[in-house]
């Protein structure tokens, strides 16, 4: 079964330090998700504790790692060099609507590793070209290990930040992450630690480590703020909501998967669907 994930929106000012990331995404709430998948066990039993956990604004995706491993390496120490010999999590995303059978999807590859190098490329598995230098930049990245290279040690525990703008998907050009929906799987791995490791967080079946495989990606689901211009005309009651919006949709989304804010001034996204709270 295809393994999904609802990407919250949350209230993130644009331009915001990838440092304080984790804080905001702790006053929304936004819940971590394990890394777990050993796809190959017997070659590679070695299971490091890894979690993500992301969101967005609108006009930038907020993804969060964090990492516990009896050793950490960082030898590469520039931009789209072999990171994933180090320490390394990776995401790498799809969008749907291309004609292509999913093993032949294009996709984005975003590998970091733990001092915030980042590989970027987009393309088809063994067909990817490196992302233009402008965009590498715009992906804002912070880690709790600082940024100069060194040898392996540990163990390690270890959190990066990646601030993804909606312009590093600069082939596919979506104007905003609300209501997309896009295939994607997020990876730890480390090829050349003392102990190599390859985890994915939706399941692999391939006889050989290998992440560039879109046909096992899973699902990501963005959801979307319902803005008070959207909804000009309702008053605060959800009934009248639902008359002038009959279909009990908005954005294409259910109506029982919207709360009145605390605050009074908006209607917010929950996760679970439940009956109107004012």
């Amino acid at each position: 079964m295809e393994r999904q994930l609802k990407v919250k929106k949350v209230a993130v000012p644009a331009g915001t330090a990838a440092f304080a990331v984790p804080a905001i995404l702790d006053t929304h709430e936004v819940s971590f998700h394990a890394i777990d998948c050993v796809n190959w066990p017997e070659e590679y039993p070695y299971k490091p504790e890894v979690e993500f956990r992301c969101a967005h604004n609108g006009s930038e995706l907020f993804l969060e790692f964090r990492v516990n491993e009896r050793a950490a390496m960082a030898v590469t120490g520039e931009d789209q060099g072999p990171v994933w010999e180090d320490s390394c999590v990776e995401f790498f995303a799809a969008f749907p609507g291309q004609d292509a059978e999913p093993a032949k999807r294009e996709y984005y590859n975003f590998e970091c590793n733990c001092i915030g190098k980042l590989l970027l490329k987009h393309g088809i598995s063994g067909e990817r070209s490196n992302a233009p230098e402008s965009v590498i930049k715009a992906v804002r990245r912070w880690t709790s290990l600082g940024s100069e290279p060194f040898a392996e040690r540990g163990p390690v525990h270890w959190n990066l930040v990646e601030i993804i703008p909606i312009e590093a998907f600069y082939k596919d050009q979506p104007q905003k992450f609300d209501g997309l929906e896009m295939y994607a799987n997020f990876y730890k791995c480390g090829d050349k630690l003392s102990v190599p490791h390859f985890l994915s967080w939706a399941p692999i079946d391939f006889p050989r480590p290998n992440f560039h495989l879109s046909a096992f990606f899973g699902k990501l689901i963005f959801g979307c703020a319902a803005l008070l211009a959207l909804l000009t005309g309702c008053s605060k009651n959800p009934e009248n909501l639902i008359e002038t919006y009959p279909n009990r949709q908005i954005n294409g989304q259910a109506l029982s998967d919207w709360s009145f804010s605390r605050d009074g001034q908006s209607w917010e996204e929950v996760t679970t669907p439940h009956s109107y709270n004012a």
